[in-house]
């Protein structure tokens, strides 16, 4: 069913959210980075940070998805 020219269906359904929509959706992420750091848990650290520029590719593409391009972009622009 999947022409490779059309859009998975989330990415149909899709709307962008605001910048106060995605930090309140990302707050939990933010807070569990912050224990992960203080209490030196970090494997939990290093899963979370490697999961978020995943997400946030996808978000910012036009078909909902990320690929090894797209993630690595992101991390070249967000990461220091």
């Amino acid at each position: 069913m999947d022409d490779g020219d059309e859009k998975p269906f989330i990415a149909r359904r899709f709307q962008v959210p605001t910048v106060p929509e995605l930090e309140q959706a990302f707050h939990v992420y933010f807070g569990k980075i912050e224990r992960c750091r203080t209490n030196d848990c970090h494997l939990a650290l290093l899963h979370v940070l490697v999961s978020l520029p995943d997400i946030c590719a996808a978000l910012e593409s036009e078909n909902g998805w990320a690929t090894e391009t797209k993630y690595v972009d992101w991390c070249r622009r967000y990461y220091p």
